[in-house]
């Protein structure tokens, strides 16, 4: 994108630009290029607050947005991001009109008040505890094959399960097609699922998990929870 007057540094709000195709002002730019920027973190998908992806996440959103160019699910993404833009206009125009003559004061202390019932009557008398394990698949891998430790790899094919804390390194994380992850870690390794070894770990910690040893004092059952609700191979509640 090139500016057909002086450098961005002295532009002005109003003043005109071109990319070669069109004419815009600078607001227009940098709405655009927000736009743009809102697309690239819709093709990352819901998976970019993984630990461990220390790389920046906007080079991320380019990469990911240039491996996908001319894909089935680049196409799907723009008709999407299409709709979305234009429900999200109604949404704002709706929201514009209901407040033009709002009485904001008086629905902030209704708010209020209602938030001051919610807190009055809920109940913080139990504990309740989110137990998640690490990068389980990659774990599990790298205990069936310890020569897999401290490299970049990603378990799945096609779309990664997970992927190792130093492929994380990289940006590659789950939920990412694997042709995106080679474009990020060229040297990563991929291994193929192995559910049938998941299922077992998950059923050796799920033991742990739920043990209620005779004779255990109270600060020792708290520790464990019978009745212990798994959420999925990896993760569970306790009580």
């Amino acid at each position: 994108m090139t500016a057909s007057g002086p450098s961005s540094s002295s532009k002005g709000k109003g003043r005109a630009e071109s990319d070669g195709n069109e004419t815009f002002t600078e607001e227009e730019r940098l709405a655009k290029e927000a736009r743009q920027r809102s697309f690239e973190r819709s093709l990352a998908g819901p998976s970019v607050g993984k630990a461990g992806l220390v790389r920046d996440q906007t080079e991320i959103n380019r990469v990911i947005a240039e491996a996908s160019k001319g894909s089935k699910f680049y196409t799907n993404q723009v008709r999407k991001d299409e709709v979305l833009t234009k429900k999200i206009a109604w949404f704002q125009a709706k929201r514009d009109s209901l407040m033009k003559d709002a009485q904001l004061d008086r629905l902030q202390a209704e708010a209020d008040r209602i938030l001051m019932e919610v807190e009055a009557t809920r109940d913080m008398s139990q504990s309740i505890v989110h137990v998640d394990m690490d990068a389980f698949y990659a774990s599990v891998e790298t205990k069936r094959d310890p020569s897999l430790k401290g490299k970049a790899f990603g378990v799945g094919g096609g779309v990664l399960t997970t992927a190792s804390y130093e492929a994380r390194t990289y940006g590659v994380r789950s939920g990412m097609a694997e042709f995106v992850a080679r474009k990020l870690c060229p040297h990563l390794i991929v291994v193929s699922n192995n559910f049938d070894l998941y299922i077992d770990a998950s059923k050796s910690v799920r033991e742990v998990l739920m043990q209620v040893r005779p004779g255990q004092t109270t600060l020792l059952r708290s520790q464990y929870d019978e009745n212990l609700m798994m959420a999925s191979l990896d993760e569970g509640y306790l009580k």
